[in-house]
């Protein structure tokens, strides 16, 4: 039987109205496998982040296979999961969690950009 997944709740990203952008870093000495809900969507090898624009509602599942997790997302990988109004959350296996894991939005004044940095490792 599978362990029972732990799912928190936190936060809501404002100005989800035309569209967001995803800022994928891998912050781990090694590179690193992202996946977005089930498909891999890169391999980050340094500093350079993974950039990813996705239409207004989406929503899914953003996550790494490093260190044990799984590449379909399921037991012992963290996941950042976010629904299509803005909210997002945090899916862990509460046996193991394979690799850190951090979401913050980010919107600059000056070029009226605005998204989500995810730090990853």
């Amino acid at each position: 039987m599978l362990p029972l997944l732990s799912i928190v709740l936190l936060g809501v990203i404002p100005g989800l109205v035309q569209g967001i952008q995803f800022a994928i870093y891998n912050n781990c000495r090694t590179s690193l496998d992202i996946y977005i809900n089930g498909e891999k969507a890169a391999t980050l090898t340094g500093r350079e982040p993974l950039i990813r624009e996705f239409e207004d509602g989406w929503s899914g599942y953003i996550y790494s296979d490093a260190n044990g997790g799984s590449q379909d997302g399921s037991i012992g990988t963290l996941r950042a999961g976010f629904f299509g109004d803005g909210r997002y959350f945090m899916v862990r296996d509460p046996a193991w969690i394979n690799s850190p894991l951090s979401i913050n939005y980010f919107h600059h004044e000056d070029s009226e950009s605005s998204g989500v940095r995810i730090l990853v490792g």
